[in-house]
């Protein structure tokens, strides 16, 4: 239910929001102990993007391969662009999962279920 294979071990995807620009963000929260693992986008105030359901993502670093995972989990689709990032690129995707909020809620009661057993 929800969980994403990752290089860090299987996780739960929870849809947040940037704080003053509202942006959807994309954090990556660890099945076995429900802390953060990694945060999958970057916020980019100056770069196009359209809405919600679209999102810059972070693929160095720490978070080297975490594209082709969502990609692969088919909660993001092709690249759209590339925005520079100082020495990086952060790519736009279009986010695929229709109902945010609702992935959301099954995540949570997915984690509580975690806890209670």
């Amino acid at each position: 239910m929800h969980l994403i294979p990752t290089p860090y071990g299987d996780c739960y995807l929870r849809f947040e929001k940037y704080s003053g620009n509202g942006r959807t963000a994309l954090q990556m929260i660890d099945a076995s102990d429900h802390l953060p693992v990694c945060r999958a986008s970057v916020n980019l105030p100056g770069a196009p993007c359209s809405g919600s359901y679209q999102a810059y993502i972070k693929d160095w670093s720490e978070n080297d391969g975490i594209r082709r995972v969502l990609i692969e989990a088919s909660v993001i689709g092709p690249e759209l662009g590339r925005w520079p990032t100082g020495h990086c690129i952060a790519t736009l995707h279009t986010i695929l999962i229709e109902n945010l909020e609702e992935w959301n809620d099954e995540v949570d009661r997915a984690m509580e279920a975690g806890r209670a057993s």
